[in-house]
């Protein structure tokens, strides 16, 4: 009896331990219960500055003044007027704007930043000092930018050739040659007196003749020595468009770099 006990343990014990017992199932894992809640939102990503690629492409200002290529590798070009500069863009401490440097690490513009401003989206903004301007999207590098209907340069030498008319009065006159990009009618340099600005800011003229030519083809070129010092401009130029509008711009030379400045009035 005894010796039958000791082997009906030692088999039980066997086959314990070759798997052979029986073994209770494991539990089925619990499915989480769906939620009703919606999903956390994600964070907004802040810009970089190849995020900008998007809007790489020629930029222009509502006054359409300022053109602004911006490259995926986060440098730009700035063409003001007939003056361009060439850069690259670095992080603001405000999360998403950047400042404009050029290639000498100097700043372009004390306090000009270009960035996503969340109430215009869509749209690149940039801020000078507490003014902004939305930069709307133009064509892209590989489509035909738009040219202005003219062009202004400042030129260092009065030319040995060719009629230049001095419409100044100072012994230091500036030299321009306006360049007409398409038909110009009724064109016209104006002298200028500043007379107050409007509710919205914008300065007015009291104007006067100072030279006139029915038309300038396109291509054509006038020449021309004219006095633009002080603060207020007094200078402009006038045409009249194929469809019959005037339009006014005034030249005044910039406080940043000296270079030219366009600005129109009076459209």
């Amino acid at each position: 009896m005894k010796i039958r006990l000791l082997t009906a343990l030692a088999l039980l014990v066997f086959m314990t331990q070759s798997g052979c017992a029986h073994k209770e199932p494991e539990p089925a894992p619990q499915e989480e219960p769906v939620s009703s809640a919606e999903p956390a939102p994600a964070e907004t990503a802040v810009p970089e500055p190849e995020d900008f690629s998007a809007f790489a492409g020629t930029w222009h200002t509502e006054s359409g003044l300022r053109e602004i290529t911006i490259y995926e590798n986060g440098g730009f070009s700035m063409k003001d007027g007939t003056v361009t500069y060439d850069g690259y863009l670095s992080a603001e401490e405000q999360p998403g704007w950047y400042g404009l440097y050029l290639e000498n690490n100097s700043r372009l513009g004390n306090n000009m930043t270009i960035g996503m401003d969340p109430a215009h989206p869509g749209t690149l903004t940039l801020t000078e000092g507490l003014g902004a301007e939305l930069l709307l999207r133009g064509p892209r590098p590989d489509e035909e930018a738009s040219e202005m209907p003219f062009s202004v340069l400042v030129l260092d030498e009065r030319p040995e050739v060719g009629r230049v008319y001095n419409l100044a009065q100072s012994d230091n006159p500036l030299i321009f040659t306006v360049h007409a990009n398409e038909r110009l009618n009724d064109f016209r340099i104006l002298g200028l007196e500043y007379e107050g600005s409007d509710s919205e800011g914008k300065p007015g003229f009291v104007t006067w003749e100072l030279f006139f030519q029915e038309e300038m083809i396109p291509n054509e070129e006038i020449t021309f020595l004219a006095d633009v010092y002080g603060t207020m401009p007094n200078t402009g130029i006038c045409y009249e468009d194929e469809n019959g509008d005037l339009h006014y711009w005034y030249l005044s030379i910039s406080g940043f770099d000296g270079s030219l400045e366009l600005t129109p009035f009076w459209d």
